[in-house]
Formats: structure tokens, C-alpha cells, sequence
């Protein structure tokens, strides 16, 4: 399986031959661009986001899954995700 993100310090990572299930956390403040590509070998692609526990955004897809996006947050601090 073949993993491409954007870290928690804003660079493009790949990780190859990861195993399924494959997670990251980090802590980003509001405008952080979000971006989780998954391209596995054989089987469904699944990509999901979570923001503080809740899932904001999910692609499946036979060959690659991709979530690509914003986070955005309102002035009480209440986070959102934002598709591009």
C-alpha cells in the first residue's frame, strides 16, 4: 500500500508498503491544508479524516482514495473540514 499526507508540520510524506490499517495523528491549527492519498496494491482504497474524534470526510475507491482540503475553525474554536 502506497500512503501520501501532508504531516503535522506541513510537508508531503510517502510511505511505501505500509499494512493496512495504517493511522496518523497531529494537532494543526485553523488553515492547515489537509491532504490523504492511499493507493493499495489489490483490493478498495479507503481513506477517512477525523477531526477530534469525528470522522469529517471519507473516499473509497477500487484503485486510490483521496481527501484533499482545508481545516478551518470558527471563533469559539469549533473545527470543520473544508473540501477543496
Amino acid at each position: 500500500m502506497r500512503v501520501e499526507y501532508i504531516d503535522g508540520d506541513g510537508d508531503r510524506r510517502i510511505r511505501q508498503d505500509q499494512l493496512p490499517p495504517w493511522d496518523y495523528f497531529f494537532h494543526q491549527t485553523g488553515g492547515a491544508h489537509l491532504y490523504l492519498s492511499v493507493e493499495p496494491e489489490c483490493g478498495r482504497a479507503r481513506a477517512e479524516l477525523y477531526i477530534d474524534g469525528d470522522r469529517v470526510a471519507r473516499d473509497t475507491s477500487a484503485f486510490r482514495a483521496e481527501i484533499d482540503g482545508w481545516l478551518r475553525m470558527d471563533s469559539a474554536g469549533n473545527a470543520w473540514f473544508d473540501p477543496s
